[in-house]
């Protein structure tokens, strides 16, 4: 698999609590987001986000809701994702 000009996935749990843990407190929700990922082993559907796909090839829950790549580690599995707009 070629990933040159590949998108990064993030973990979307973590992105998630980023968000509620920094709203209008004024700390950045980046570094926030950053400091999760350090302390958490959130699970690869975790990672994949509540609206995530099913991997063809090791048949979980864990195609990123976004990216529309499998998030378990090894399976390097692309999905094409469906075109909302």
């Amino acid at each position: 698999m070629n990933i040159k000009n590949k998108i990064m996935a993030s973990c979307e749990k973590c992105w998630a609590d980023s968000f509620t843990m920094t709203y209008g407190t004024g700390e950045d929700r980046i570094e926030k987001y950053q400091q999760l990922i350090k302390e958490r082993n959130c699970t690869s559907e975790e990672q994949a986000g509540p609206d995530a796909g099913i991997c063809h090839k090791c048949k979980r829950k864990t195609v990123h809701q976004f990216v529309g790549v499998c998030m378990v580690p090894g399976c390097l599995d692309e999905h094409k994702l469906k075109q909302t707009r």
